[in-house]
């Protein structure tokens, strides 16, 4: 066969780059919607250790007629110089079995404080802080921490913390003190600190769940995470 009359196949460089081009345009359409599925997988499997872990504290409060205390971190489990939180609902009676379903897929990097929650801080390097927090106040109105015996402000009521796909705790404590009254203007302040995935997937607030009956003030906090789970 003459040399001439052979055919060559082959790519041209402009058909090299349109193939790119559309590759990059699939990629551009497929990642965002991966991260999105991501996002709401892990809401997903927050909110499922939630509903567990306050079925485990609920099993604990018939048993006991009271709630678990929490640390002075607030973490699910105990850290370094911390007492003991919610161990309560794993042993020596196995409400809740491992450490693993007290583990936040969201590993949070920052918390926001201040009287209206808008003052965004580094989070501290706290050992476990791939935990998810947890709060339990009583009566007069404050979290109930370092306790060892019994005590006569064991907890009414509880709420867990998940910081969210936003990556950042809410501090509420500045904002549930004031609240001596649940009113819609109360709601409304502490709605901020609530995730809702239709302000976006990637959006401020933590995921909540409470439990108990809610006693003096933060009840307007109570009833907007009740209302946030239904």
């Amino acid at each position: 066969m003459n040399r001439a009359s052979k055919k060559h196949f082959g790519f041209t460089l402009i058909e090299l780059l349109i193939v790119v081009a559309i590759i990059a345009i699939l990629a551009a359409i497929a990642v965002p919607n991966f991260l999105e599925a991501q996002t709401r997988a892990k809401v997903s499997r927050a909110k499922a250790d939630h509903r567990a872990i306050a079925t485990g504290i609920e099993m604990y409060h018939i048993d006991t007629n009271k709630y678990p205390w929490c640390s002075g971190n607030n973490w699910c489990f105990a850290t370094t110089n911390s007492y003991k939180t919610l161990e309560r609902i794993t042993t020596p009676i196995a409400y809740m079995t491992g450490k693993g379903g007290f583990m936040d897929p969201f590993k949070a990097k920052s918390y926001y404080q201040g009287p209206t929650l808008n003052t965004k801080t580094p989070l501290p390097d706290y050992d476990n802080k791939e935990l998810y927090w947890y709060t339990a106040r009583n009566a007069l109105d404050s979290a109930v921490w370092g306790q060892t015996t019994a005590h006569d402000v064991d907890p009414f009521w509880w709420f867990l913390q998940s910081a969210g796909p936003d990556l950042a705790y809410d501090f509420v404590y500045q904002m549930l003190n004031p609240m001596t009254m649940d009113t819609q203007l109360t709601r409304a302040q502490v709605g901020m600190s609530f995730y809702d995935a239709s302000n976006g997937t990637v959006s401020r607030g933590s995921i909540w769940r409470m439990g108990g009956v809610p006693t003096g003030s933060g009840v307007s906090f109570y009833y907007v995470g009740q209302a946030a789970n239904n």
